[in-house]
């Protein structure tokens, strides 16, 4: 890391978590400095969702999306992380690269037009 300098029998500690109230007072303590950094806003939530779709496509895969369902995207994450947002783009990519005919009857879609596992019922 840049800029860090370990003096002899010293330690640095550089951690990162999306559950730091699970983690004891007494060990947070411990720590000389923490940086909280917020959760994605609605419109860092696009941002993200956009550059992550941008990362996993290929020219020949092009996305359908609108405006409109990157916004619908944003209300739907509230309370996500980047990681959360680029977790669910890999994995919604990875439905639409292997849904065939042979495979698309296994996903349904929810009320809110989700997909979602579905079972003989959906069929």
């Amino acid at each position: 890391m840049n800029g860090v300098k370990k003096p002899k029998g010293q330690v640095v500690v550089l951690a990162a978590t999306n559950y730091k109230h699970r983690i004891p007072q007494a060990i947070l303590s411990r720590f000389q400095k923490r940086i909280d950094v917020n959760l994605p806003d609605s419109l860092d939530r696009i941002s993200i969702a956009k550059l992550q779709i941008g990362k996993q496509t290929t020219k020949e895969m092009q996305t359908e999306l609108a405006e409109s369902d990157f916004v619908l995207l944003a209300e739907k994450t509230e309370g996500a992380s980047g990681r959360d947002i680029e977790m669910l783009v890999k994995n919604a990519l990875t439905i639409r690269r292997t849904s065939t005919k042979n495979h698309s009857g296994y996903w349904c879609k929810d009320e809110q037009k989700f997909f979602v596992p579905c079972f003989h019922s959906c069929r």
